[in-house]
């Protein structure tokens, strides 16, 4: 798996995402707490319905445009995934700095639907990428590079950073850190377009 770059860069893209992913589910009902002084049960709805739903939805639609797309070759599918972070991370940012909670679901919508984008197109690619005899556990391995970094690391990342800017931001501190924490993001999408390079050469090398 390491001595493939398309596959080296597809898990490293996926667990960046992945730790994005666990950090905002963790910390976002907290958030909706202490910036929009929502209920639990408000909050529980607006989680679905702002997230929970279209996340869904979304993660259908953008593996049904991966298939479109990877009809020209993987790497345009890959490619579409590292764009995502760049279309959405500016409407996440302004629904966490934003004043009211009309203005903050607004601008959250874009964002859930895009929710859960990469897991069906990377778990697929994974397994494209893989020899027959390990796709197994090439999954397994990607899973648990997932949950150990993203969800061991995520999280806590989050807490610390909302801890080391609250002297500075006070009330606020968890709603700055969000906002920086999602431009990790970014570098994920770097790996998923380093990724569609690979995918590019080696079709270019079967060429």
């Amino acid at each position: 798996m390491w001595t493939n770059p398309a596959l080296r860069h597809l898990i490293a893209g996926s667990v960046v995402a992945g730790l994005i992913s666990y950090g905002l589910t963790q910390w976002l009902p907290t958030f909706f707490f202490r910036v929009h002084d929502l209920s639990q049960s408000q909050t529980g709805m607006l989680m679905a319905g702002v997230f929970g739903i279209p996340g869904s939805i979304g993660a259908l639609a953008f593996g049904k445009w991966f298939d479109r797309l990877s009809h020209r070759g993987f790497q345009h599918g890959i490619w579409m995934l590292a764009m995502v972070s760049f279309v959405t991370l500016p409407f996440f940012i302004a629904g966490l700095l934003a004043d009211d909670l009309l203005t903050a679901i607004l601008l959250f919508i874009i964002p859930g639907v895009a929710a859960n984008y990469v897991i069906g197109p990377t778990i697929a690619m994974v397994q494209t990428l893989s020899p027959v005899q390990m796709r197994a556990v090439s999954s397994a391995i990607m899973m648990l590079c997932l949950n150990l970094i993203g969800m061991g690391l995520g999280p806590l990342l989050v807490g610390l950073l909302s801890d080391l800017l609250t002297p500075q931001h006070g009330e606020d501190a968890l709603s700055v850190a969000l906002a920086f924490f999602t431009l990790v993001g970014l570098w994920g999408s770097v790996h998923f377009w380093l990724c569609g390079k690979a995918l590019a050469k080696q079709q270019q090398d079967l060429e």
